[in-house]
């Protein structure tokens, strides 16, 4: 039995350092594949954010676009009036700014209208920073009127795009939150 055993012992060795080499690379490539679906959810949680960020702005660009439409409709506006309602126009918009930096990770169908927003937006500052009210209220009303539909106008098209992507987004984020449980149960035992 042992000559038997004896002619195959370089074979059984063998066997065993292929076993485990495999075990070895089993465990890299666990790690790797780990690696690798810790950064896709760290960037589905990044487009997340920068599209709830988004989605958020352009809603409150809207209620601000509206407000100026129904107040340049009243035939009794004062200039100090429009003045106060034109240094109310949100200034910061990094919202979308951001979301325009990252245009990769906005849907395709979103990409004109963020660029809309963010050009009605930047007009409709302008004439907040200027500080001419009188002559605002003079000549511009129809300009302002033109820019605050544009931005209207994007922020109710970006809406169901964004919260189309927003829902498929949470729906992959939260697969990948389920395998990583499953990955740490089987792996770490954790």
């Amino acid at each position: 039995m042992y000559e038997l055993f004896k002619d195959f012992q370089p074979a059984f060795a063998a066997l065993v350092a292929l076993g485990a080499a495999t075990l070895a690379f089993r465990a890299a490539m666990s790690r790797v594949i780990y690696d690798a679906e810790t950064a896709r959810l760290a960037q589905l949680s990044y487009r997340l954010g920068l599209l709830l960020r988004l989605q958020h702005r352009a809603a409150r660009l809207r209620e601000a676009a509206d407000a100026f439409i129904d107040y340049i409709g009243i035939e009794k506006r004062t200039p100090e009036a429009t003045y106060d309602l034109l240094r109310a126009w949100p200034k910061v918009f990094d919202e979308v700014d951001e979301a325009w930096a990252h245009v990769e990770l906005l849907p395709a169908a979103a990409v004109e209208h963020v660029e809309r927003l963010r050009d009605g937006h930047s007009g409709m500052a302008a004439y907040a920073e200027e500080e001419r009210y009188v002559p605002f209220d003079d000549i511009r009303p129809e300009s302002a009127t033109r820019v605050c539909n544009q931005i209207r106008d994007a922020a109710h098209s970006i809406g169901p795009i964004v919260a189309t992507e927003i829902a498929t987004i949470e729906k992959d984020r939260n697969i990948q939150m389920k395998q990583r449980v499953a990955f740490h149960r089987l792996f770490l035992g954790r």
